[in-house]
C-alpha cells in the first residue's frame, strides 16, 4: 500500500516541532504605519533572502503572540513575519475601519515594510479569511497561500458551501452511510427556514 504525504502535513510538522530548521532565529520588531493605524510587526529570520512567510493570526480581536511557534521555520534563507492586527496587541486602534479592505491593506503595508516582492501567506481561522481577500486583491504579490482552520471569504460563499454539504448529508443518509437522525435534524432546520447550518442530533 502506498501512502502520499501532504505538503500541508509537512508544513504543520515544521510548525509544531517535528523538524526544527533554526532554534534561535534573529528577531526584529518594527512599527509600520498604514492608513489610520500603526501595526506592531515581528520579523524572525532574514527577509532579504527573498523567502518570506507572513502569518495572519485568528480572532478577530486577539494578538499574534501565539504564532511565535512559526519562528521554527525561520533562518538565514527564510523569514517569518507576524503582526498584531489593527486594534489588537501592540498595534494602535483606529477610530473606524474594520473591513476586509482595511485588513488587506494592512497586510500589504507589512509586505512593503519588510521589502519582500512576493510572499507566502499563512492564515489561521479568521486570518485565513484575510489571506484569501488579500490574495484576490493583491495576487501579484502572493507566492502561495496556506489556510488552516479557516472558512469561506464571504457570507454568500458560506451559504453555497453549506447548501452543498446539506445535500451531501442527505445523500449519505439515503445510502445508509450516516445515521438517519442527522438527516431528520437537517430537515427540521430546513423547515424552520434556516438552511445555513445543519444540526446533528445523534447517531
Amino acid at each position: 500500500m502506498k501512502f502520499k504525504i501532504s505538503p500541508f502535513a509537512i508544513f504543520l510538522g515544521l510548525i509544531f516541532g517535528c523538524v526544527a530548521l533554526n532554534s534561535q532565529p534573529a528577531i526584529k520588531k518594527i512599527q509600520v504605519p498604514t492608513g489610520n493605524v500603526t501595526l506592531s510587526v515581528r520579523i524572525a529570520g532574514d527577509p532579504s533572502s527573498g523567502n518570506v512567510l507572513i502569518g495572519i493570526n485568528g480572532g478577530p480581536g486577539q494578538s499574534s503572540a501565539y504564532m511565535s511557534s512559526l519562528d521554527r521555520l525561520a533562518g538565514a534563507e527564510f523569514a517569518v513575519v507576524t503582526y498584531d492586527q489593527r486594534g489588537t496587541g501592540q498595534s494602535t486602534e483606529p477610530s473606524n475601519g474594520y473591513g476586509l479592505t482595511e485588513y488587506a491593506a494592512d497586510l500589504e503595508a507589512v509586505r512593503q515594510a519588510v521589502g519582500a516582492k512576493k510572499v507566502h501567506v499563512f492564515g489561521h481561522s479568521w486570518g485565513g479569511i484575510i489571506a484569501m481577500f488579500y490574495a484576490a486583491a493583491y495576487s501579484q504579490n502572493v507566492r502561495s497561500i496556506i489556510l488552516m482552520g479557516s472558512g469561506p471569504p464571504t457570507r454568500e460563499s458560506a451559504h453555497v458551501g453549506q447548501a452543498r454539504l446539506n445535500k451531501r448529508i442527505v445523500s449519505l443518509q439515503e445510502q445508509g452511510i450516516m445515521a438517519s437522525r442527522v438527516s431528520l435534524a437537517w430537515r427540521r432546520t430546513r423547515r424552520s427556514g434556516s438552511t445555513s447550518w445543519w444540526t446533528c442530533s445523534g447517531g
